[in-house]
């Protein structure tokens, strides 16, 4: 594992932002959107996840909740119904919808594209439970799941403080050049790539309002959630240019995917 390039000082210099981009396939920018943009999303989730069982009562928006004794996520985790609430209750938020569309990370995603993104096009909200590495997402690539553009870029983003041992996002930087890789692997959201074991991620610790973006090409994972008791919390932003047609397995929900 090696420490992911902090590329937020590039946001400056559009050339060198996309050259960075295109060599890598990534960007972790520090700052962007910010704890403070972040922060009523935040409390949001907090709220839902309470009221669904998940997490206890917690005023420190910034630090990681506590987990409920005893929660856990059935099935693959996807498939559990309070998971399903979760996103139910999460994406038609105001709140959401604000995180994906701050000013700052929508231009650096034109940067991307040198045109106006399309947004909504696989968002989703993450809760990762300790005590559950069966549920940790594999290595794996998105246009996997979503089909359509293979200029179509997630911005992950953390709700709340995430130190490594807490599992953020870990990134293979310019594994995009390879195409798109045979998935295996039986469950909704559990398929996954072959990784040689030469290969060397990239991870950083990371803190509220912090955002790692990828293009769907670049394989990337979750860290295991080592912690005794505390929750990562975490969104998925899902962006292609809008010159480009809508694929419409992400429209009508054929292909689901985390």
């Amino acid at each position: 594992m090696r420490t992911l390039l902090d590329c937020t000082a590039l946001t400056g210099d559009p050339d060198a932002l996309r050259s960075q981009a295109m060599r890598d396939g990534c960007l972790f920018l520090r700052g962007i959107p910010g704890a403070e943009a972040v922060a009523p999303l935040a409390a949001l989730v907090r709220q839902v996840a309470e009221a669904l069982g998940f997490v206890l009562p917690d005023a420190e928006i910034r630090s990681p909740p506590c987990v409920r004794p005893g929660a856990a996520l059935d099935g693959t985790g996807y498939d559990d119904p309070r998971w399903l609430e979760l996103q139910q209750r999460v994406l038609p938020d105001p709140r959401f919808a604000a995180v994906g569309d701050h000013p700052e990370l929508l231009r650096v995603i034109e940067i991307l594209f040198g045109e106006s993104p399309l947004t909504r096009r696989g968002d989703i909200c993450r809760i990762a439970l300790p005590g559950a590495p069966h549920l940790t997402t594999p290595p794996h690539q998105d246009h996997w799941y979503t089909g359509g553009s293979m200029n179509l870029w997630t911005t992950w983003i953390a709700l709340s403080d995430a130190p490594l041992e807490l599992g953020p996002l870990a990134v293979l930087p310019g594994s995009h050049r390879a195409g798109l890789l045979p998935h295996g692997g039986e469950g909704a959201g559990r398929q996954g790539v072959h990784v040689p074991d030469a290969s060397e991620f990239a991870a950083a610790p990371l803190v509220a309002g912090d955002s790692i973006l990828l293009n769907c090409l670049t394989v990337h994972c979750a860290l295991p959630n080592l912690t005794r008791d505390r929750v990562r919390v975490s969104v998925d932003y899902r962006y292609q240019p809008a010159s480009e047609p809508i694929h419409v397995a992400r429209v009508d929900g054929t292909r689901a995917g985390p």
